[in-house]
């Protein structure tokens, strides 16, 4: 895992029915810019990745740059014959719930850059991310039919999830936000409390060594 993490700060506005004022409000969104996974089973089987948050009150993106390596759709209905009874969930954007399949490879280019946003003010919120690797349509894994390399599927089902908390404190809602004014890596001279550091590097680190852990088992 290459840290480098960023807090960007982003301003909805709504019109309250129809009145001439604006209601606005301010969220922080933060962003793990470097997850690395190392594969060594040559990608051959797609893995189900299950990500969630418990009270909802937050979102999950996905890397937006590369979001067309998730597979959203195929597991979406799943066929009477093979037994599954879970689908696909989400779309990788401001998600409170993922579901997908994706290459072992292709999903750390997706967890790079993975972002996550709350609009509730100190908070915790905690993250669950869960990989299922091999087959048992039943414990959250493809089942065999749905495997284009029968032949090579793991014996099982291979299940690793990790839970991270983390914190949201309160912020300075006043503060006016210029994209072009930098201190460090923080854009307009924002100061992160440092709870929300150790989270996001906490959360970099132990999702990027789930996720070898997963792969580096024997098929």
């Amino acid at each position: 895992m290459n840290g480098a993490q960023r807090v960007s700060r982003e301003e909805f506005c709504e019109d309250e029915a129809n009145a001439d004022t604006l209601t606005c409000t301010t969220n922080e969104v933060a962003k793990i810019t470097s997850v690395l996974v190392d594969e060594v089973d040559k990608n051959t089987d797609r893995v189900v990745v299950h990500m969630s948050t418990d009270k909802q009150n937050g979102r999950m993106s996905l890397n937006t740059e590369v979001l067309g390596l998730a597979d959203f759709v195929s597991c979406n209905a799943p066929k009477p014959s093979t037994g599954r009874t879970w689908r696909c969930k989400g779309d990788g954007t401001t998600d409170e719930e993922l579901i997908f399949l994706a290459q072992p490879t292709d999903l750390g280019k997706l967890l790079s850059g993975f972002e996550y946003e709350n609009f509730e003010q100190n908070t915790f919120e905690n993250i669950t991310i869960s990989i299922y690797d091999g087959v048992g349509n039943d414990e959250g894994c493809l089942p065999a039919a749905e495997h284009p390399n029968a032949g090579t599927i793991r014996s099982g089902c291979f299940h690793t999830n990790v839970t991270v908390a983390m914190m949201i404190t309160d912020y300075d809602p006043d503060s006016v936000y210029d994209p072009s004014a930098t201190c460090g890596w923080l854009p307009n001279c924002m100061e992160l409390p440092y709870q929300a550091m150790l989270g996001l590097f906490g959360f970099a680190l132990i999702c990027a060594c789930c996720v070898c852990s997963c792969f580096k088992r024997w098929r």
